[in-house]
């Protein structure tokens, strides 16, 4: 059931030509470890200007907002749905910072048997995690860092340093502890 509702909401996103990267999929699908979560964040390169777009986008993929969308979309740029017949949770996100913008002309498409998804590559959710820094996302760069050895270290410390010097040396230290521990 997860995949066709991907499915659904992919072509829509598709369909109403807005961008979009699926960003945090259950564990289980990236690094072979079971998710603990029911949920799948979704970034969309749609500003406040776009917001109505993606409202009713969301109303075509027959899910069901969480909250009352302007007021929380505007406050936190992130707008928490669910699918009211399978309980499943997504989160639509705002790509607002340069890596997540990024992030969605990386993304890669995937079939899943039925459509085209798109997914952000395994670098920036590393990236993605590592900024967040708590402690279930820090497990998930672990598991992802793990998993996938071969992932492109530089991209990720690249990206990470880009968030000025404080910031940045704090998350390469942190990604550098991590990539340590999967080794």
């Amino acid at each position: 059931m997860y995949q066709q509702l991907l499915q659904r909401i992919a072509g829509v996103l598709t369909r109403e030509r807005i961008g979009y990267a699926v960003f945090s999929p259950p564990a289980g699908m990236v690094s072979g470890e079971p998710g603990r979560t029911n949920g799948v964040h979704i970034l969309v390169g749609a500003d406040l200007e776009r917001a109505r777009d993606v409202l009713d986008a969301v109303q075509t993929m027959r899910l069901t907002p969480l909250v009352e969308p302007y007021q929380f979309g505007r406050r936190t740029f992130v707008l928490p749905c669910i699918d009211p017949e399978s309980g499943f949770r997504f989160d639509f996100a705002v790509a607002r910072s340069p890596h997540e913008r990024e992030a969605l002309t990386r993304a890669r498409s995937v079939d899943l048997g039925g459509g085209w998804v798109h997914f952000a590559t395994l670098e920036d959710l590393v990236v993605h995690h590592i900024t967040a820094g708590n402690s279930t996302d820090l497990e998930a760069a672990t598991l992802l860092l793990r998993a996938h050895p071969s992932l492109d270290r530089a991209y990720i410390r690249d990206w990470l340093a880009r968030n000025g010097p404080a910031a940045g040396s704090r998350l390469i230290h942190r990604f550098t502890a991590l990539a340590g521990s999967t080794s």
